[in-house]
């Protein structure tokens, strides 16, 4: 009896312990949670302190890490920001441009253009970034910010004449005329030309490449230029050859009553005017 009792008894901590180590592996998630939790929790009352922090400085101010076309004005109240533009983005532009279609190039200064900033909406465009887009796109275009910048195009403007007189320099070298082919007839001898594609430059692209090209690192700009095709084709040009051909190849008689007159290939040439007609939005002969 005393030895079954001995056994009972010692067999009582194990279970105990047992399911103390059951109640703890259950209460071990709920622990892990909750730690985890709080830790998320410090960690948005950090951001919204910075935040609140970094929105106080910056009351009034442009937000810091801003510039424009590389001219920093992060920090600044907008006056002095505007300023800053004013005298920074001349110095920027000093340098001349260049424009190239490969085998000319043309230097185009501002002067050239009449270039001109409008600094005082600059100064808004830049006010705006952290202060725009909600309380979620406004908080993110801060932190954007400070961590990685927030560049701004300067947008220069010109004056229109000046402008289109400084690109009549380019395209008047560029711009090439289509040819249209062509019929040509001398005495009996008829020879069809060939047509030839002309070219022309894209001058509202030239124009937006030449005035950001003041405000960039490469101040090469590339001239594109759009491909004229020729109105009257090759494949056309041969057909009304043809025609002649057959017209002048022997003489023509002409009879009226007992009249009678023979024209020679040569007069019957003569007679003969080719030219170019548009029919049914195509140009032919």
């Amino acid at each position: 009896m005393v030895s079954q009792l001995d056994t009972s008894l010692d067999s009582m901590p194990q279970e105990s312990s047992s399911r103390r180590g059951r109640t703890s592996s259950a209460r071990q998630p709920a622990g892990k949670s909750r730690f985890a939790t709080r830790v998320l929790a410090c960690l948005a009352a950090v951001l919204l302190l910075v935040s609140g922090v970094e929105i106080a400085t910056s009351f009034g101010r442009v937000h810091p890490g801003v510039t424009v076309a590389g001219v920093d004005i992060g920090g600044k109240t907008p006056t002095a920001a505007a300023d800053t533009l004013k005298q920074q983005l001349p110095r920027l532009v000093a340098v001349p441009v260049t424009v190239s279609d490969g085998a000319h190039s043309w230097p185009v200064k501002a002067s050239d253009v009449g270039l001109s900033f409008d600094c005082d909406k600059l100064v808004v465009r830049a006010m705006a970034v952290g202060r725009s887009g909600g309380p979620i796109g406004s908080l993110d275009q801060r932190w954007s910010s400070w961590f990685g910048g927030e560049s701004l195009p300067a947008s220069p403007s010109a004056e229109p004449a000046k402008l289109d007189a400084a690109m009549s320099k380019i395209t008047g070298v560029v711009d090439v005329p289509a040819r249209d082919a062509a019929v040509q007839l001398s005495g009996t001898t008829v020879q069809a030309k060939r047509s030839a594609a002309g070219s022309a430059v894209d001058r509202s692209r030239l124009a937006a490449d030449l005035l950001a090209a003041f405000t960039s690192q490469n101040r090469i700009v590339p001239v594109h230029a759009t491909i004229l095709p020729a109105r009257v084709t090759d494949a056309s040009a041969q057909r009304a050859r043809l025609v002649v051909e057959t017209m002048i190849a022997q003489p023509v008689r002409i009879t009226h009553g007992s009249a009678s007159w023979t024209l020679s290939p040569v007069q019957v040439a003569k007679m003969i005017a080719v030219r170019a007609v548009e029919a049914s939005g195509a140009v032919g002969w």
